[in-house]
């Protein structure tokens, strides 16, 4: 008797019968495997942001690199920065000739 994946006249083979039943169980193991591989690993990156990744956000919010705080005894935000060359070409430009 022949297997039905095997074509009628040929001699039947040594090899077992490799049928779809048993690739569709080597499938829905290796799902199975695969779910819970993802769902731990998951777990890990999630940990490493959580204690890692955003701690290190919030200390640099923090720190105020835009000086939007005022500072104590300031009663504004401008800030005077003296530049001894954009007088020197104010002036200059102020009469070209």
């Amino acid at each position: 008797m022949t297997s039905p994946h095997q074509a009628e006249g040929s001699a039947p083979s040594a090899t077992p019968d490799t049928s779809p039943g048993f690739f569709r169980r080597l499938w829905e193991g290796w799902k199975r495997f695969a779910k819970k591989l993802g769902r731990a690993i998951t777990v890990v990156w999630m940990v490493v942001v959580y204690f890692l990744v955003i701690p290190f956000f919030q200390l640099r919010r923090l720190a105020d690199p835009l000086q939007k705080r005022l500072l104590p005894g300031q009663t504004s935000y401008w800030l005077d920065h003296p530049n001894h060359e954009a007088a020197a070409a104010m002036q200059r430009l102020s009469k070209p000739f």
